[in-house]
């Protein structure tokens, strides 16, 4: 293929580039094949996408890793981002919302990527940008250039799974987990700033007699939480907020185990 594109080159006298797309995790997609790193460092490849394939996006890609392992060479590093949200392998399925793409997208760059790739998003008058709306479209689309830009917008980020494994890799989803104390670990992005406001959700497959108790990087969010069907939403005090990713715990109050189906941490504008 780098042969083919070379020639088509000097046939159309421009660069043409030469990209792939490989599972999200640098072990898996040398276990499978495409060993993205190993084509950077021998000059093969000029655009490198760590990718969920189809069943979700990721919010939890080790866009890291891949900055660090492709680091020396001339490859450009982007995140894939997919149009469908999925909890969990079973779960209901739904398309992205706009402050879950910004999420996500604001994950990918804080890891260090050097460009968003987005899978599925057609154009104004289709699919998510249908759903939105033009505008909002237009606004977050625009946005993922920089963290900068992407910082602006109300983000949502949530914990869902990784859609390819190589044969023998076990599964890895973190959810529905079951139990009288659970944490959980979201890539958030940058550190919101104090005045922002920040909540994390919180989805039971059923509803307990008493709200239970949530922390974040162990604090404490005040109760009680605004509810919302079976979710529980909680106010992240400002003390709690990190940067780059959150601990998420949820605690019972009555000593009987909850199953949680679904988390979210959310930025405000």
């Amino acid at each position: 293929m780098r042969s083919l594109c070379g020639k088509a080159a000097k046939r159309l006298g421009h660069p043409v580039k030469l990209g792939c797309r490989v599972p999200s995790t640098p072990e898996t997609a040398r276990r499978l094949g495409t060993d993205g790193v190993a084509w950077a460092r021998e000059g093969l490849i000029d655009l490198l996408v760590p990718t969920p394939f189809w069943a979700s996006c990721e919010f939890d890609m080790p866009i890291a890793t891949w900055r660090r392992l492709l680091d020396g060479t001339r490859t450009t590093l982007a995140g894939g981002i997919e149009v469908r949200y999925h909890p969990f392998p079973g779960a209901p399925a739904r398309h992205m919302s706009a402050e879950l793409a910004t999420g996500a997208a604001m994950a990918v760059l804080k890891g260090g990527a050097d460009a968003v790739y987005l899978f599925n998003y057609f154009g104004v008058g289709h699919g998510l940008a249908k759903q939105w709306g033009a505008e909002r479209y237009n606004q977050v689309v625009k946005a993922m250039g920089s963290i900068e830009t992407l910082d602006k917008l109300p983000r949502r980020h949530a914990l869902t799974y990784r859609d390819v494994r190589a044969p023998g890799e076990p599964a890895d989803h973190a959810l529905p987990a079951t139990g009288i104390g659970c944490s959980f670990r979201i890539q958030t992005g940058p550190k919101p700033s104090p005045q922002r406001k920040v909540e994390v959700l919180f989805e039971l497959k059923d509803v307990p007699a008493k709200p239970p108790r949530a922390r974040v990087n162990g604090v404490r969010c005040p109760n009680p939480p605004r509810q919302d069907d079976k979710a529980f939403v909680y106010t992240v005090p400002a003390k709690a907020f990190a940067d780059e990713a959150h601990v998420i715990a949820v605690e019972v109050a009555d000593g009987k185990p909850v199953t949680i189906v679904r988390v979210e941490f959310a930025v405000g504008a």
